[in-house]
Parts: structure tokens; sequence; C-alpha cells
């Protein structure tokens, strides 16, 4: 049944963006393609914070007004690397592959009005769904735990961001290059875990048109 939450969550977040850009049809609307990198923070041996930084891409659409905007946005990331983990008060260390996709509805806000020159700087925050895909290679006997498990789990974050408009056409055309820092909370059933934290600072460099 949780896909089907996924999914609507999915159609809802495209509605809304396909709403907006139409009710606001003079306002500069984007679509932006990023990598991205997390480096994880947590509890020791109940998050990823004694393994390795993630690194991916993003994909998003927003559209609104001068100050205020809306955007859906599809994180995609994984981590190969190695630690500690923790089951039943036992610790363990195992190599592992971790994915992840998340889905991410979110508003950016601009201190001064965005302008269709130059560089606008905002604040942006986002609510989101994950799914989980973590592969552990060395699961000790006895221990309940999956060695390979796929998990759905829910997060928000928030942050700060500039955009560079780069090029302005006459017929409304725009490119731009955009970066972004925050932090994302996000908790899921992984690791034996029932709320194992995939959380830490997120950076994103990308482009836009």
């Amino acid at each position: 049944m949780r896909i089907y939450y996924v999914l609507i969550f999915l159609l809802l977040g495209l509605e809304s963006v396909q709403v907006f850009a139409i009710s606001r049809k003079g306002e500069f609307q984007s679509t932006k393609v990023g990598f991205t990198q997390q480096n994880f923070t947590g509890v020791d041996q109940q998050s990823f914070a004694g393994g390795s930084p993630a690194y991916g891409g993003e994909l998003s659409i927003d559209s609104g007004g001068q100050y205020l905007r809306y955007f859906f946005k599809t994180r995609i990331a994984s981590s190969i690397g190695s630690q500690t983990f923790i089951k039943s008060g036992i610790s363990y260390d195992s190599k592992y592959v971790y994915t992840s996709i998340a889905p991410e509805l979110g508003v950016a806000l601009f201190p001064i009005s965005r302008k269709d020159k130059g560089i606008n700087i905002y604040m942006w925050g986002v609510l989101g769904v994950s799914y989980n895909n973590l592969t552990i290679n060395a699961v000790p006997v006895g221990i309940n735990v999956k060695s390979k498990a796929q998990e759905f789990g829910a997060g928000y974050g928030a942050g700060m961001g500039f955009e560079m408009i780069i090029l302005a056409t006459r017929g409304g055309k725009k490119m731009l290059v955009y970066s972004e820092v925050g932090f994302r909370d996000y908790r899921a059933p992984l690791a034996g875990l029932n709320a194992f934290e995939v959380s830490g600072m997120t950076f994103s460099l990308g482009f836009g048109f």
C-alpha cells in the first residue's frame, strides 16, 4: 500500500506545479538539474554518520511569484562504504551499499524580489518521502537484521541557495546556474531499527533553463 501513497504524492506535486505555472504565466518558471552530495550526521551506529557521503543528482520544477515560489523536486543518491551498525545492543562492522529516491515538495522565499537577470538569493524548505534500498554485506548470525532491505521513509529539510541567470533572451527563455546548501532530516526503518537516521548536510550545484 505504501507505493500508492508515494504515487499520490508525486501526482499532487506535479499538479501543484502545473496549476501555479498556468495561473502565473508572466513569471519565469525554471527547470533545474544538479549534482548533489550529502555528508551524513546522526547518532553513532544508528545512522550513516560513520559511513561515506552520498552522491547523486536532482531534478526540480518551480513556479510562483517574485517573493514566494513553489517547487517539486526528485533527488537520487547513493552511498557505498563501511561502518558500525547496532541491533539489540550488539554492534557489528560491515560494508554497505545504500541508494535512495526522494520526491519532495517545497517552497522558496526570496527576501529581495526575484530578478530576471543577475543573482537571486533565497531560503528554501521541503517535505518529502523516500524509497530506501540498503544492502549490508556482513550481518552476524542470530541478529534479526535483513541483509537486503527496501523501505519507505519520510523527512524534511531547509537551507539557502542562490541562482545566477546568465542568459535571458527577448523570447523569455532563461539559462541559469544555481547552488544550494542545507540540512535534511529523514528517517526510515533500516538496519533493524524503526527510525534509522538518513540525515545530514546537503550540497547541490547545477544549471537551469
